[in-house]
């Protein structure tokens, strides 16, 4: 098949993720777009990247108002974020899908999840989650001869980047992300889990920045508590890095705390956590109860807010209790085994059997 992948997001090229930070959506885009050609299809991605055309075998990146030429010559369309203008011209004439990742509250999401006769336009909306897919149907009313537009595929990372262990330091905890997902909370959930567990060697390593999203009005609303932050004992702060220098520094961290209240489509990082055995702790939001075994890949808080007294004592506890267990090695192997059902080569397969089977009857 000849499928042409649409993204709105930020820009990137083939090789990004692993030369440079990268948001999650992005990154499962191009990783899906190369589990893809791997099995046998020739895509091309347009986004909003600029230069010349990034080639890799069958995988092809080039600007997204190269978008229409390459309409005709491809037999499928893929969708992520937002859809081109003039889009509505092919309908009928080539299967469309949307590979859903934010959440409903987005505002690309919510223009067109109003919109029913776009999604009985469309082949189908591949969501992330089930998650994500029972709240957009309820969020929506979506009306039920529309619900199975909708099918679950799940998440793409790369596997292959946790093979091998690296040294595990035990008092080394780890944060990364979106500083809205819990920067404002760390220094005090950082500070009560020192006191809880009564020990003054514990570290915690924070990557987070705005800059991914060059949004400068967001780096100055959150500079205070980035400098609240550094200026916190055993805190450490780094910049976004690639899926390279994260995945080292996961994989040499006992827990990884996700303090956050945001509800999560999929939880990207608890997967590449769990990935290298670093123990995700989390908050009850969103996908997480998908993505996490409780207590035995990780652990779920039962409060969805760690603003409340009652949600940060939990979660402290949970992280206490990871941290005063003298043996994680079966815990972490069980993390490390479960996550792997979102390599995406897995996720591929799930997409491009949807595919095969919309372009069959396409074809007839």
């Amino acid at each position: 098949m000849k499928i042409l992948m649409y993204d709105n997001g930020q820009p990137f090229d083939i090789d990004t993720p692993y030369t440079s930070s990268l948001g999650g959506s992005e990154s499962s885009v191009l990783l899906l777009s190369k589990g893809l050609e791997i099995l046998g299809n020739s895509v091309v991605i347009c986004n909003s990247r600029k230069g010349s055309t990034s080639t890799q075998n069958n995988l092809m990146i080039c600007h997204n108002n190269s978008f229409h030429s390459l309409v005709d010559e491809s037999d499928i369309i893929i969708c992520n974020r937002s859809f081109p203008q003039g889009l509505e011209t092919y309908i009928g004439k080539k299967p469309i899908y949307y590979y859903a990742h934010d959440a409903y509250d987005q505002q690309l999401i919510t223009n067109w999840m109003y919109n029913y006769n776009l999604i009985n336009a469309l082949s189908g909306i591949l969501c992330v989650s089930e998650w994500q897919k029972h709240t957009f149907t309820d969020y929506f009313n979506i009306p039920n001869d529309l619900h199975h537009k909708f099918q679950v595929v799940g998440n793409s990372i790369d596997i292959s980047l946790s093979y091998g262990y690296t040294k595990k330091y035990k008092n080394r905890l780890i944060f990364a992300g979106i500083p809205y997902k819990g920067i404002d909370v760390l220094k005090k959930v950082f500070d009560s889990i020192c006191v809880k567990s009564e020990r003054d060697d514990l570290d915690l390593h924070v990557f987070s920045s705005m800059s991914l999203y060059g949004n400068k009005d967001a780096d100055r609303e959150y500079e205070q508590q980035f400098k609240q932050l550094n200026n916190t004992k055993n805190i450490h702060l780094h910049d976004s890095v690639n899926l390279n220098e994260l995945t080292s520094w996961l994989g040499s961290s006992s827990v990884y705390l996700s303090p956050s209240t945001y509800h999560e489509t999929f939880g990207m990082l608890l997967v590449q956590a769990q990935a290298v055995g670093c123990i995700p702790v989390t908050m009850n939001n969103g996908a997480v109860n998908e993505v996490i075994q409780n207590n035995q890949t990780g652990y779920i808080s039962k409060y969805p807010n760690i603003q409340n007294s009652e949600g940060l004592d939990d979660f402290v506890s949970l992280v206490c209790d990871v941290l005063k267990k003298d043996d994680t090695y079966k815990m972490e192997l069980q993390a490390r085994d479960w996550a792997k059902q979102w390599d995406y080569i897995k996720t591929a397969n799930k997409v491009n059997d949807i595919l095969n089977s919309k372009q069959e009857i396409v074809s007839k």
